[in-house]
């Protein structure tokens, strides 16, 4: 943590950083893995076997090909199926063994969909796809057993949980009387500062979790829109048809936009402890801010005024 360089009559009120419980969506990314591997490992055997195996019917075919005695008579043939039999039998099992975690496979990417929608972001669809298929890979390049693919996914699931709680600690967020000024020291350094004189509201945002922990949000909200998102519903009805080999295609869409306070981590006070004293010493210097451009003129023109009546003198 890197101290402020406080400007010239600037007095620092809070240095806050996010809570604990402030990035538990993203924990809960990772420890939602760590629970699909230890379901699939407790009952992932038994899965496997309600499973009904398509490539049963294969080896079955093969198996009535090669018992065929017409078959046997043929010359060179007998060489042929048995090379065949030894190297088809390497893979019999193979659904059986493999099945539960293709099942653990799609679960993991089902799960990182629903969990991108409700975000809106879609790189957990990349980032948990690729923890799973890492572990696969894994796996196999090292020649471990299939269920040692759970393992793998719970110790990288671990390490992801442990950066999430690195990225949390970044972060750092100073209130002044001047300014607000935010920075997130991960993989670099980012620092982002907005005068009271450019905000235009203050929101506080804190959720349920946030009253049972003492945490919560705090947006400021600029002239330019920062601190703001849009969401959109839509409903639409389509009708379609065919005649005459051509399309006719009937669509009535209705939508209602709406702004709402969001921002990201970097440019808000994320999760910060005590959120509502920290959010009256911010309205409070908000206020204050507003009307110290009008006593400045004020101040200008009463020099100006006191210059003049001391120059008549």
């Amino acid at each position: 943590m890197t101290e402020l360089d406080l400007l010239d009559d600037e007095k620092l009120l809070y240095t806050c950083t996010p809570h604990l419980f402030s990035f538990s969506d993203l924990y809960f990314v990772w420890i939602w893995i760590i629970i699909l591997s230890v379901a699939f490992m407790a009952y992932g055997d038994k899965l496997a076997s309600a499973i009904p195996d398509p490539t049963s019917y294969a080896f079955s075919a093969f198996d009535a090909i090669t018992s065929n005695k017409l078959v046997s008579m043929v010359p060179v043939a007998g060489g042929y199926l048995s090379g065949a039999n030894s190297y088809v039998g390497g893979y019999r099992g193979w659904f059986g063994r493999y099945s539960k975690i293709g099942a653990w496979l799609l679960t993991v990417v089902v799960s990182s969909l629903i969990f991108s929608v409700l975000k809106i972001e879609f790189k957990w669809v990349a980032i948990l796809i690729g923890v799973a298929v890492l572990s696969i890979i894994l796996a196999l390049v090292y020649q471990l057993p299939p269920e040692s693919v759970y393992h793998l996914s719970i110790i990288l699931s671990l390490i992801g949980a442990a950066i999430v709680d690195v990225y949390r600690r970044s972060h750092v967020f100073y209130v002044t009387n001047r300014r607000i000024v935010t920075a997130v020291y991960f993989a670099g350094k980012k620092k982002n500062e907005i005068p009271y004189d450019k905000i235009n509201n203050v929101i506080l945002h804190q959720g349920l979790v946030g009253s049972l922990f003492n945490f919560g949000t705090i947006i400021p909200v600029t002239a330019s829109g920062l601190g703001m998102g849009h969401d959109f519903s839509q409903v639409s009805v389509g009708v379609g048809g065919q005649k005459n080999a051509l399309n006719a295609n009937v669509q009535v869409a209705g939508g209602r936009g709406m702004q709402v306070p969001r921002s990201k981590s970097m440019y808000c006070l994320w999760g910060v402890g005590n959120p509502k004293d920290v959010h009256r010493a911010v309205s409070e210097c908000l206020h204050g801010s507003s009307s110290s451009p009008y006593l400045k003129k004020i101040t200008e023109q009463l020099d100006r005024l006191t210059d003049a009546l001391d120059g008549d003198d």
